[in-house]
């Protein structure tokens, strides 16, 4: 009479179990054990059973934490650009989101400094290590213009001049045409055109919601949520 998708406590114990098998370490693994949701975490670096995760995995949390910091800069730079591309069409008169995306940079360089004011610094050779060993197929590339951009923010003694950084925006502009080619939406306007005001413009969460939810199901198939 009635369809759910709530899972049957022997559906969460398969699926516990399954995650236990494969995905052994990692933090999905580690919440379903300790059965910890933390509500109003917007990220996982910010779960409340962070202080009793092992040793490896919070180590993976500092660089997640510090790769999403830095590079949400150059996230709101590229949108900012676009707003700014899209603005200068005859159709269109200044466009607003010119504004919001350079209060949304004004907003980054001041996270950036808080992170950057904290304890401990970023180890970054310890950071490309264990990406390369998590995925060693990584382009260059990729890995070429986020140490270049990383490489400005931390440099830069008021990060919030990035946006008008002609070295920041040239880095942003190559990356866009190497990745889009013909669809780039810098060089061509019916692409531009196409863009939804947004563009990959929020902080990387790493799957984050979908990995509470994960837990969520399981622990309420199991009863202890």
């Amino acid at each position: 009479e009635r369809a759910v998708l709530r899972l049957e406590a022997a559906e969460a114990e398969f699926l516990r179990d399954q995650v236990r098998a494969r995905a052994t370490g990692s933090l999905l693994a580690f919440l379903m054990e300790a059965g910890g949701l933390s509500e109003g975490a917007r990220f996982p670096w910010e779960h409340a059973l962070r202080g009793e995760m092992p040793a490896e995995l919070s180590r993976w949390l500092d660089h997640a934490e510090a790769f999403a910091v830095v590079m949400h800069g150059a996230a709101l730079l590229y949108n900012r650009m676009l707003a700014e591309k899209r603005g200068e069409s005859s159709s269109h008169d200044a466009d607003p989101l010119v504004e919001k995306y350079g209060e949304g940079f004004e907003a980054w360089a001041e996270d950036l400094g808080a992170w950057r004011a904290s304890p401990g610094d970023w180890d970054r050779p310890e950071f490309w290590r264990m990406t390369h060993d998590m995925a060693p197929r990584l382009p260059a590339s990729a890995e070429n213009f986020c140490e270049a951009w990383i490489k400005l923010a931390l440099e830069a003694g008021q990060p919030n001049s990035l946006i008008d950084d002609s070295r920041a925006r040239d880095l942003v502009q190559k990356r866009e045409m190497r990745l889009k080619r013909n669809r780039s939406r810098l060089r061509y306007r019916e692409h531009l055109e196409r863009w939804g005001g947004a563009a990959g413009a929020e902080r990387i969460n790493y799957r984050w919601p979908i990995t509470q939810r994960l837990v969520r199901d399981v622990q309420e198939g199991l009863g202890q949520a």
